[in-house]
């Protein structure tokens, strides 16, 4: 053979290799496989998963070398850092405050949903599939070359990146000094406003899930029932919308604290001057409702130490003003009735009292998965979505609509003395389609504001 004939001989065989049938096995293999399941919700919930996709071809090459039941292990293992991460990019949650919750799944009723149980079983599907795929081709797969793999996975991040990164959300407070600190609280004026007005109640409704709307129109089916005139005869009001990051802790750290902060930040910390300690020093009775345990993300342990003197969780509400009530709603977060927890809020502010008080009442039903049954039936979901055009947004809307609607009936209690109130969302809904997240405008939150007026000027007014 010519010298020039074995040189194109020898250098073909390395790029023979790397394009061989073996290498196409591994890149299916230890790229394509674990990663497939992940491409349906591309078009839906689009979770943030970059780092999951190398840690899944390392692992294979680890895998090949390794007993097959410690192989198996290294891929559970990296599915459930994936799993993790697919967690973070939902519900808004840092990793490692995805890895603390842990610790809470077990007071979730997870079976009240499909979903969870779905995820669970493609996991171990796809697991399972690893592991045989491994054991059935092991010597081809120890021999490729993963050269080919590595740049199918390289173009795979290309088209992950394009399709779900978002900075803010995969790095929650590394990022949060981009974005200007700001609150419903400042923004409505109801800083400036408390504890100095100690003549008058504060009310702060955090509603689960509440994202502002994009269009005008969709903020107007909340905001129209607030504007009317037996409102406006006892308050000044205002509206508009704030920004947000992270989940429902970080939302209390918004609006009580006035930073970006999460659970973990007072959990393990010193008392905290946030507001409800602010106005408990003003003579203020602080009192924080909510219809679920108090035991999840450790409330129990962090409320009093941000100054709340008289928590309301599931525990005490069903000992006392709630004590044989039956009724629960919600799915996997199964507590009490927002509506009968409403109750109790409009209690506790026309009730007899010595001092002024301030009531911060954290809603509970619209977590996802909801149960859109619980809501009043009042824009007409059923019919393509209503006014939203999409059912779970319209479904959730109604919910929404019914704890405003209970707010502005305690606002306009008769027995209800001079009262501020705000109310505000936590953050967005994790919604499963790109057409329902579309529908909110990104990373804010609304806010209704109700300032009350003088009492003479109120009773001019109703007159």
């Amino acid at each position: 053979m010519p010298a020039s004939s074995m040189a194109v001989a020898y250098s073909a065989r390395p790029l023979a290799r790397l394009l061989s049938a073996d290498a196409a096995l591994f890149a299916l293999v230890y790229v394509l496989v674990p990663n497939a399941p992940f491409v349906a919700m591309w078009f839906f919930i689009a979770p943030r998963r970059l780092f999951a996709v190398p840690f899944y071809l390392i692992a294979g090459l680890i895998a090949v070398r390794l007993p097959l039941w410690a192989g198996a292990l290294l891929f559970a293992g990296v599915a459930a850092f994936d799993v993790l991460l697919v967690i973070s990019g939902i519900f808004d949650l840092s990793p490692l405050l995805v890895l603390d919750a842990i610790q809470f799944a077990p007071m979730l009723d997870l079976g009240g949903s499909g979903l969870y149980a779905g995820l669970g079983a493609v996991i171990a599907l796809s697991v399972g599939t690893l592991v045989w795929l491994t054991r059935r081709y092991r010597a081809r797969l120890a021999a490729a070359s993963p050269m080919l793999a590595l740049a199918c996975m390289f173009a795979w991040l290309g088209v992950e990146a394009s399709v779900n990164v978002s900075v803010s959300k995969m790095f929650g407070q590394q990022v949060s000094s981009l974005v200007g600190f700001d609150s419903a609280v400042r923004k409505s004026g109801l800083a400036a406003v408390h504890p100095a007005a100690k003549d008058r109640n504060l009310l702060i409704v955090m509603v689960e899930g509440m994202g502002a709307y994009a269009s005008p129109n969709h903020t107007k089916l909340l905001s129209s029932l607030i504007d009317t005139r037996e409102v406006r005869a006892r308050y000044d009001v205002s509206s508009g919308a704030s920004p947000y990051l992270g989940s429902t802790t970080s939302a209390a750290a918004r609006e009580l604290c006035g930073e970006w902060a999460d659970y973990l930040d007072y959990r393990d910390a010193p008392a905290k001057p946030c507001l409800p300690r602010r106005l408990s020093r003003a003579g203020y009775e602080t009192i924080a409702v909510h219809g679920f345990t108090q035991k999840f993300f450790d409330r129990d342990k962090w409320y009093p130490k941000i100054g709340f003197g008289r928590p309301l969780f599931a525990e005490q509400l069903t000992r006392g003003p709630l004590e044989g009530v039956s009724a629960r709603c919600g799915l996997t977060f199964k507590g009490l009735c927002d509506r009968d927890v409403g109750e109790t809020v409009r209690g506790l502010l026309t009730g007899p009292r010595d001092k002024p008080r301030f009531v911060y009442w954290l809603t509970l039903n619209t977590h996802m998965p909801f149960n859109p049954e619980e809501a009043t039936q009042r824009f007409g979901c059923a019919r393509g979505g209503g006014p939203f055009g999409d059912k779970t947004v319209c479904y959730l809307s109604q919910m929404w609509a019914d704890i405003v609607a209970q707010t502005v009936s305690i606002a306009t209690d008769p027995e209800l003395p001079p009262t501020d109130i705000l109310i505000v969302g936590d953050h967005h809904t994790p919604l499963f389609t790109r057409t329902a997240r579309s529908l909110f405008a990104p990373g804010e939150v609304a806010w209704f504001a109700l300032k009350a007026k003088a009492p003479g000027t109120a009773a001019a007014a109703i007159r």
